[in-house]
């Protein structure tokens, strides 16, 4: 094995760094492509103005206004380590990139407010995709709108610097001596990437630890050094992964080490880990022949073009693929089935074939109903191990040129192992209890799902998915929910009591999935907790900023509700007993100061019920798989929240003795009860009454 010469290392001011002023030589640096881009943040950059901030109270000089005279005092602030190109006045800097760059733009703040006609930077320079904004940042003090995350941290720090050195205290001449010639820094300069790749994993990165995928990086560098595997330039590869991970959009705490950790988990461990154990570690143990060594770089790089096209979907017309990437973008998570994901488009056989994404909506449909139904999964990792597995199996097969599985029916398997009956899953994960107390309004996935639905009904136009998660663009929402009947009830005195809706069954009107609406936020705010009527009108009023379907189908379910209700109240009167789903021994019609009590929980209830029909109908069409209505034990037959006994109009008589649980009604093995002739008969009141469906 060849030893490594101990490289040369040299105790270096800032300026002497760059070897500025007076030297015909002046050293310069560079960020290489495939290295991450500036990271520190404000907590990094407050560390690094505080040392300098002591540095400068400890440095006296012999005259009041003489910033010439230097010192004895110093502050060391750590190490560079940098490789020479072909030039040997320019250096690839292998670590202390996050100390230079902020320095760099410090220098540049102090040096522009010292002498503003002389001002020139300092020599150094970021990668291609960031050189010509940090340029312009530190030169001209132009602050474009970023386009990558090193870019917003750059125009951060220019104005953080800007704002302290205002208020420091020490004149501007001082504190540029005291950078030029009282910060030092130990000058490692090794010969090349091999002598690189040696030392990095040993290098303690002040302030801002490396990721796992920095040492990745680095172990590849050094494999393919020491084995002199050089087909593919880990280097080159590693800009591109680099450029994809800037253009992504991360969502919550995703980070390039998420798709890492995707990607471990599909070619080397699928199942849990023990502790300690980690990315790079794994990596490490199993990269021992230039085969895994290649296929890791293909799929490393294959996975960051995935994740970033997944991250920047928001299509569903035309290509089935970024269709189903766009939904799947949209899901409030989507951890354990991401190595599905990026495995999927690294095998893609059919690259060219966009008009079916098969596979993909498998993924989406099973990731729904094992984590984005209400309830589905107890914890975010529940079934993480068998899909990860499954990926693991379906990349081992594609290696060894075996029959890749079908994935559409291990998908399948795997939802049924823990829910055997998918029609009920569904229709009672979209329906409340009588007893439940939960609210659709704090579901995760309750904006997906409106907008699924909203989708579904559209004949002419395409949902806007920008608008739905446009957080993620770096601008506000523009949709919110919208209850159909109001959080809070509006009041004409303070005296007055709850109206019995807000009071029946605890609040269980208001947090229905079918009380729930996606509206434009400006029509959110006109709606406020208007009454149903009011909310009818206002949505004509705003036919131009709602969809067509919102207005139009919102007032269908009214009409609808309130012509049955008005029918609940007046049966006996002229109409048949037998239209209505109550028992025979009940009387005629109610007392008037039962209706004028319950009169809106009826037209509420009616309205939820017929909403989440045809929510639940959309769900059961959507997201179950094509071969699970063989193995379902139920039908579907709608949804009826009324009792089943006469007191169906009294809602404060209600009880369990006369109310089924469940407001979703299935058909058990075709016994076709009492509560599915309910659904029909109220069918029917509404088709007589002439009303369209």
């Amino acid at each position: 094995m060849n030893r490594i010469k101990t490289p040369t290392a040299n105790l270096v001011s800032f300026k002497e760094l760059f070897a500025l002023e007076g030297d015909r030589q002046r050293r310069s640096f560079e960020i290489p492509e495939y290295q991450r881009g500036y990271s520190w943040q404000t907590r990094q950059r407050k560390d690094l103005l505080d040392d300098l901030e002591r540095t400068a109270n400890t440095v006296l000089f012999p005259k009041r206004g003489d910033y010439n005279c230097r010192q004895s005092t110093q502050h060391f602030c750590g190490t560079i380590i940098c490789t020479p190109l072909a030039s040997e006045d320019i250096f690839n800097i292998v670590d202390g990139q996050q100390r230079i760059t902020s320095l760099a733009i410090l220098h540049s703040v102090i040096s522009r407010v010292v002498a503003p006609s002389t001002f020139q930077p300092v020599p150094f320079n970021p990668s291609d995709m960031d050189r010509l904004y940090f340029q312009n940042v530190v030169r001209y003090a132009k602050r474009d709108e970023p386009k990558t995350a090193s870019q917003s941290q750059y125009r951060a720090a220019y104005n953080e610097f800007e704002k302290w050195l205002k208020v420091s205290g020490h004149p501007a001449r001082k504190l540029l001596e005291v950078i030029d010639n009282h910060l030092f820094f130990i000058l490692f300069v090794l010969k090349d990437d091999h002598e690189v790749s040696r030392v990095f994993e040993t290098i303690n990165n002040r302030g801002k630890p490396l990721s796992q995928m920095d040492l990745v990086k680095n172990h590849l560098i050094y494999l393919q050094n020491e084995h002199n595997w050089h087909v593919f330039q880990v280097n080159t590869i590693w800009a591109d992964i680099i450029r994809e991970d800037e253009e992504t959009r991360y969502v919550g705490s995703e980070t390039a080490d998420t798709v890492l950790n995707a990607v471990v988990a599909t070619m080397f461990h699928p199942g849990r880990r023990r502790a300690g154990v980690t990315d790079f570690s794994l990596i490490s143990e199993n990269v021992t022949d230039e085969n895994t060594f290649y296929l890791l770089l293909r799929f490393l790089q294959s996975a960051f073009q995935t994740f970033r096209k997944l991250r920047g979907a928001f299509e569903t017309t035309g290509d089935k693929v970024t269709e189903q990437l766009t939904y799947l973008n949209f899901h409030a998570s989507i951890t354990s089935v991401l190595p599905l994901i990026i495995c999927r488009e690294f095998v893609r056989e059919d690259a060219n074939k966009n008009n079916e994404a098969p596979i993909l909506e498998a993924i989406e449909r099973a990731n729904f109903r094992l984590y984005g139904l209400l309830n589905a999964s107890k914890r975010s990792d529940s079934h993480k191990i068998p899909l990860h597995a499954l990926a693991h199996e379906y990349l081992k097969s594609f290696k060894k040129n075996r029959t890749l599985p079908d994935l559409p029916s291990e998908l399948e398997k795997i939802v049924r192992a823990k829910h055997p009956d998918g029609v009920e899953q569904i229709a009672y994960a979209l329906t409340l209890d009588d007893n439940d107390t939960t609210d659709f309004y704090d579901w995760s996935n309750l904006r997906y799902f409106l907008a699924r639905w909203e989708q579904s009904n559209m004949d002419k136009q395409n949902f806007n998915w920008r608008s739905l998660r446009n957080k993620l663009l770096g601008t506000n929402d523009e949709l919110e929910i919208e209850h159909i009947t109001p959080q809070k009830p509006n009041h004409d005195s303070s005296d007055e009591e709850t109206p019995p809706e807000y009071a029946y069954n605890d609040r269980q009107l208001i947090r229905r999935l079918g009380n729930l609406m996606l509206l434009p936020k400006g029509v959110n705010i006109v709606l406020s907790n208007g009454t149903l009527d009011e909310k009818r009108t206002k949505l004509s009023e705003q036919s131009k900023r709602v969809s067509g379907l919102q207005s139009k189908r919102l007032s269908i379910y009214v009409e609808k509700a309130i012509k049955f209700q008005r029918a609940l109240e007046n049966r006996g009167n002229g109409l048949q007993r037998e239209e209505f789903y109550f028992d025979d021994s009940v009387g005629s019609q109610f007392y008037t100061p039962t209706t004028e009590a319950n009169r809106q929980i009826a037209l509420l209830k009616t309205l939820c019920d017929m909403r989440e029909m045809d929510m639940i109908g959309f769900a059961l069409k959507t997201w179950m798989f094509l071969k699970e209505k063989e193995y379902v034990k139920t039908r579907y037959c709608g949804v009826i929240s009324f009792s089943h006994s006469g007191v169906a109009y009294k809602a404060n008589e209600e009880s369990n003795a006369n109310k089924l649980k469940q407001n979703a009604v299935l058909d058990s093995q075709g016994n076709f009860d009492k509560r599915k002739r309910m659904v029909e008969q109220r069918e029917n009141i509404i088709q007589k009454s002439g009303i369209a469906k």
